[in-house]
């Protein structure tokens, strides 16, 4: 119940905000503001199954999950989304010892379970309040590191986080349509435009924002031309539906490099 996939990414990306900040923060406070996001992000999991434990016992993807199998009660689900949450924000404000990384947490709990997750059972647009959810754990690992938010670098790597999410969402849905017959989900076109404004922001922000060498823009350039190349492949040359699973996969490899090049330009230092 507590998504353990999706609470390591949004750890891992913690991680990344952590790195790109300029000033070196003590390691304790990296460990602790990651941890605490881990957790908290594993209470939101949790209390997401908990918000949709009936819809999913109507779908063959989701009815084995321990909810709507009945391997735990809605009770011990909550019990445990209540801990984690209550250990995910207590870790933020000994990380940060101020109120504004845990308004930060706040506000992403209230963002992903209390307006995506409704949202999503009736509209694709649900995408939109998602992407702001998927945006802030860069954020608030710099503000773990320090950082005050207002420094174009973070916003640069929000950006391109909060415009990925967009894409990934829709994708999920149009690999599994029937899985999602309820929602309309916008056709190849839209898809595609949001994953080529994703590869031109892949590039354009990381060479606006960092001091890169010849080699790692170019490491960057051929990153998004392999995504924009393969996408239109599979969207417009191949027939079926696991053409969008295959897309899928190439615009998380995508983000995953991308911000690895990143990373490791923001370690290297000036």
């Amino acid at each position: 119940m507590a998504k353990l996939p999706i609470s390591l990414s949004v750890a891992a990306s913690s991680v990344l905000g952590w790195i790109i900040r300029d000033l070196e923060p003590p390691f304790f406070s990296l460990i602790l503001t990651t941890v605490a996001l881990f957790l908290l992000s594993c209470g939101a999991g949790t209390l997401n199954n908990y918000q949709d434990r009936r819809f999913d016992a109507l779908s063959s993807r989701t009815r084995k999950r321990p909810l709507p199998a009945r391997d735990i009660s809605p009770k011990q689900a909550l019990i445990q989304a209540g801990l984690l949450i209550f250990l995910g924000m207590a870790g933020l404000y000994a990380a940060s010892v101020s109120a504004p990384l845990v308004l930060m947490g706040a506000g992403a709990l209230i963002c992903y379970n209390g307006v995506y997750t409704p949202l999503k059972k009736r509209t694709w647009l649900a995408v939109f309040p998602g992407a702001i959810c998927g945006a802030l754990p860069p954020l608030m690992g710099w503000m773990g590191a320090g950082g005050d938010g207002l420094d174009m670098k973070i916003w640069g790597v929000m950006i391109l986080f909060g415009v990925w999410q967009i894409p990934h969402f829709w994708l999920v849905g149009l690999a599994s349509p029937h899985e999602h017959s309820h929602r309309q989900w916008p056709g190849p076109i839209p898809v595609f435009f949001w994953i080529s404004l994703f590869a031109a922001l892949m590039v354009a922000i990381p060479m606006g924002l960092f001091l890169f060498s010849a080699f790692f823009r170019i490491l960057l350039i051929m990153n998004s031309a392999l995504l924009l190349i393969s996408s239109a492949w599979f969207f417009f040359l191949r027939p079926g539906e696991k053409k969008y699973r295959a897309v899928f996969q190439r615009l998380n490899l995508s983000i995953f490099l991308g911000m690895l090049l990143i990373a490791a330009r923001a370690w290297a230092g000036p």
